[in-house]
């Protein structure tokens, strides 16, 4: 996380310098931000072929069948800068690794593997996004802006089985997946006061494409106080749902994911 939020930070910092002026509603042209989301609520269905042209698989949601948590505290950060007042880009990062420990109340067959009821099944799900966007500011005042983005979601996912039954251990083939899905979205920051900024952002991508098929919608809103001359800090709410169709080598099968809940940050501004 360290490497990937240096990597983006180095990469914002080239361009042409710029002050936030009496024409935004910005105090500052570079924001590293660092914070924490509690998802309280994770829904995660997955379906899993075989590699037989006959060997489909069922879906399964990982909460109530694998014992994967439904709710998980998380770090995040993110880092922006402005290169005027219209052009600017920003990146982000966080990870919502879980996993998971229960028996199998019946047979499950996962990819290539089935595990028999009453196996002991240990679960991981290692998922990771990368965010990075350019935005254009269209419209900017004193008091508001608004703008457009375009930009990428990496989406880095890995699953993994093992049971044991009778002292004898199977484990499915591991699954993954790195899925960089094109986003467009809006960027939009109200000032209601000197020492206070309402965020909102929301990205969205549909594509259907060779071997991927699906959607993704992001969406948060926070209100920010930020007196101090370099630091801010904010409350906020996160929404994000991933749907993808997925005919890959490593991933071949369906993943449903979907999470929000309230978020709290600390800033550093430039």
């Amino acid at each position: 996380m360290k490497k990937s939020l240096t990597l983006i930070a180095s990469t914002l910092m080239v361009g042409s310098t710029f002050s936030a002026n009496a024409a935004t509603p910005y105090k500052s042209d570079f924001e590293i931000t660092l914070g924490a989301f509690y998802s309280s609520s994770i829904d995660t269905q997955i379906k899993l072929n075989g590699h037989g042209p006959l060997s489909k698989g069922h879906t399964f949601d990982l909460e109530d069948v694998f014992g994967l948590d439904e709710d998980k505290m998380l770090g995040f950060g993110e880092v922006l800068y402005r290169f005027n007042e219209r052009h600017s880009v920003e990146g982000s990062y966080f990870n919502l690794d879980r996993e998971g420990d229960r028996s199998a109340q019946r047979d499950i067959t996962i990819g290539d593997t089935t595990f028999l009821i009453n196996t002991s099944l240990e679960t991981e799900l290692d998922f990771e996004v990368y965010k990075l966007s350019y935005i254009y500011t269209f419209m900017s005042t004193p008091d508001y802006a608004l703008g457009a983005a375009l930009g990428l979601h990496i989406t880095d996912i890995g699953f993994n089985i093992k049971g044991t039954l009778n002292n004898l251990t199977t484990e499915s083939d591991a699954s993954e997946l790195t899925a960089p899905l094109p986003v467009v979205g809006l960027r939009g920051d109200w000032r209601i006061s000197d020492n206070w900024i309402i965020d909102s952002s929301v990205d969205y991508f549909y594509l259907s494409l060779d071997d991927y098929e699906g959607g993704l919608i992001d969406l948060g809103v926070a209100i920010e106080y930020d007196k101090f001359e370099y630091v801010s800090v904010g409350v906020g709410w996160e929404y994000y749902k991933i749907d993808l169709d997925v005919d890959k080598e490593r991933f071949d099968g369906k993943l449903d994911f979907e999470y929000y809940g309230p978020m709290v940050y600390l800033k550093g501004r430039f």
